[in-house]
């Protein structure tokens, strides 16, 4: 996944000063896109997946290996130019 907006080593931004030492545990990747549709109205998608550096186990007892989505969420909203 690319640096996020800001991060320490993204030219052109205002950047992060350096972090400590940490290490990675969870990342949340929230992606949204707009359409307009050829009946002029317009689709708003967003979607949001959560994955974590390491085994998990959901409360329900399914094991989600490194990287594997915990969940995906998405959503779409239809609107019109009065919105």
């Amino acid at each position: 996944m690319n640096e996020l907006p800001g991060s320490t080593g993204n030219t052109g931004h205002t950047g992060l000063p350096p972090p400590v030492e940490r290490e990675h545990i969870h990342t949340r990747r929230v992606v949204s896109r707009g359409y307009l549709r050829a009946d002029g109205l317009w689709d708003i998608e967003a979607g949001i997946e959560d994955t974590k550096t390491y085994f998990a186990r959901n409360a329900d007892g399914r094991e989600r290996q490194p990287g594997e989505p915990i969940h995906h969420m998405q959503v779409r909203l239809t609107l019109d130019d009065t919105l």
